[in-house]
């Protein structure tokens, strides 16, 4: 951290990916304070040594404010948080589509707040080791002035000079994670009824032409009994990013077949409450 870097940092949004990010940023030094809703994740950054809140308004004064919240409607609300002034800079790290962040930006640069827009991809592991990749795009002067806090949470990946380029960039991503993700657990699906060892098709085919990272890093966990598979990233968070990408494509006139079917699955296991578990319980809708 240098003279030159942003004195104070606002992180909203403590979920899943939120709380290891927060982490970062405090344990390289920046002075920060974290607010969510809920008093169990303000706990829980309590015990890691961060200054947490569950009022919005203890933003009030930071200098740059990171928001990380799930949904198109979540971040609208955030437009209108007391933190959010003149020469604030906003930094948007959910996955809520190029329209919402688009919106966002029009309504806070009414207050004189600058935004840059940011999301992440690495999933829960990437959060902690701080090598999540960083869809940043926005006025390049107000990049810099928050890179060195991106900086603590991963690799920067720039994408344009206008917000919700970031996101279309994002979308992209999810479009593949959310598609590659059905499929793993589709294929593994398909060797348990042929009587394969998963574990061993795990082995065999993750290093081949038909391999995927999704199948890697979630093919092992979906080999685990339901009830002792340790969870992650919750199945809600990429069947709600499968109906983003869906809505996006809608919008600009693209078919997306292959999505569609795999839409169909996460709402499936919707359907079947297994919204808040490891999003790798998609093999048990498959299997």
């Amino acid at each position: 951290m240098t003279a030159d870097d942003p004195q104070s940092v606002g992180f909203l949004g403590l979920g899943a990916m939120g709380l290891p990010m927060a982490n970062r940023i405090a344990k390289a030094g920046f002075a920060l304070i974290a607010v969510d809703i809920s008093e169990a994740q303000v706990l829980l950054a309590t015990k890691l040594g961060i200054t947490a809140s569950a009022d919005k308004n203890d933003l009030d004064g930071c200098e740059v404010i990171i928001i990380m919240v799930a949904t198109p409607a979540q971040l609208m609300d955030c437009a209108s948080i007391a933190g959010l002034d003149e020469g604030v800079t906003a930094v948007v790290m959910s996955t809520v589509g190029p329209a919402a962040v688009k919106e966002f930006a029009k309504v806070v640069a009414q207050r004189g707040v600058r935004m840059v827009d940011s999301p992440v991809s690495g999933g829960v592991v990437g959060a902690e080791s701080g090598s999540l990749s960083l869809f940043v795009s926005g006025d390049p002067e107000t990049q810099r002035v928050v890179t060195p806090v991106l900086e603590t949470m991963g690799q920067i990946f720039e994408c344009g000079d206008e917000p919700g380029m970031g996101q279309a960039m994002k979308i992209v991503n999810q479009h593949l994670a959310t598609s590659n993700l059905a499929l793993a657990a589709e294929a593994l699906g398909l060797a348990k009824s042929m009587g394969l060892d998963g574990e061993k098709v795990l082995e065999r085919v993750s290093s081949g032409a038909g391999s995927s990272w999704m199948l890697r890093d979630r093919g092992p966990r979906m080999l685990i009994s339901a009830e002792n598979r340790p969870v992650l990233t919750h199945l809600s968070i990429l069947a709600k990013d499968a109906s983003l990408v869906a809505g996006v494509a809608q919008e600009y006139g693209y078919q997306a077949p292959i999505l569609a079917a795999a839409r169909q699955r996460w709402q499936t296991a919707m359907e079947r409450g297994l919204g808040q578990a490891d999003d790798s319980s998609i093999y048990d809708v498959m299997s």
